[in-house]
């Protein structure tokens, strides 16, 4: 089978959060030359959804690698259990030198205000009870990394960070080893992908794909490592045209 993989946010997206009628146009084309279209991002599903429906992705591969869907319908999960989450947040949540932290379980958790009113369907974390669900992933803001990497290590865990921010997210999955798994669900042994990011977090589904495609705007340790770039950036649609030239052939402008 053949798949279009795309992680969303400065790759897909415009800078804005939206996807052009362009955009839009040219992954249903690709759709109907038999190109199975699947979403890829570090973002929980419903944002990913909302952020992606125009296109109809046929997959999702959510949270850094933790949970797959089948358009709404989860079919995987690889989930922190409830007594490792509260052993992995309790050795980070009263630290003075984070400043911020996210948990997503079944709703986003966060530890401060400003969190909450930057992301309004979230929820405020409260440091005095146990957590109660089981997590996809933890993102922790701090200028001191250090710790993190200690209890990765002792929590078998993967600290991925956000190119030149104080942000790092801790999971039990990435990006590709979602990707591989989407694929051995599919028992498909042999697919043909092109996929497309930006970041450090996408390098690993970059390398594991047939072709790897790094967007024009891409960080550069992406750039470095990955050598078919597009002629455009996110914000001048340029997964999508990329995929007019050289999937469709057909002329861009």
């Amino acid at each position: 089978m053949k798949y279009l993989v795309f992680d969303l946010d400065e790759t897909l997206l415009k800078n804005d959060c939206s996807l052009s009628e362009y955009t839009v146009n040219v992954i249903k084309r690709c759709k109907e030359a038999g190109y199975c279209i699947v979403i890829n991002s570090a973002r929980p599903f419903q944002s990913s959804y909302n952020a992606s429906r125009l296109i109809e992705p046929d997959y999702f591969v959510m949270n850094g690698g933790a949970e797959i869907y089948r358009g709404t319908e989860r079919i995987y999960a690889e989930l922190l259990d409830v007594q490792t989450a509260n052993r992995v947040i309790d050795s980070f949540k009263n630290r003075e030198d984070v400043f911020e932290f996210s948990i997503q379980g079944e709703a986003t958790y966060g530890s401060t205000p400003e969190f909450i009113r930057n992301y309004p369907n979230s929820k405020i974390f409260d440091p005095s009870v146990p957590f109660t669900e089981e997590v996809s992933k933890i993102i922790i803001g701090t200028k001191n990394p250090g710790f993190l990497y200690q209890i990765a290590k002792e929590f078998h865990l993967i600290v991925t960070n956000f190119v030149d921010s104080p942000w790092y997210r801790l999971n039990i999955t990435t990006k590709e080893s979602g990707q591989k798994k989407l694929f051995e669900l599919l028992q498909d042994e042999n697919p043909y992908v092109i996929a497309f990011g930006d970041d450090t977090g996408d390098l690993g589904m970059l390398k594991q794909a047939t072709i790897g495609v790094a967007l024009k705007n891409s960080v550069s340790a992406v750039l470095d490592e990955i050598h078919e770039v597009t002629e455009y950036t996110n914000d001048e649609d340029g997964c999508a045209r990329y995929l007019d030239k050289y999937v469709l052939k057909r002329e861009v402008g």
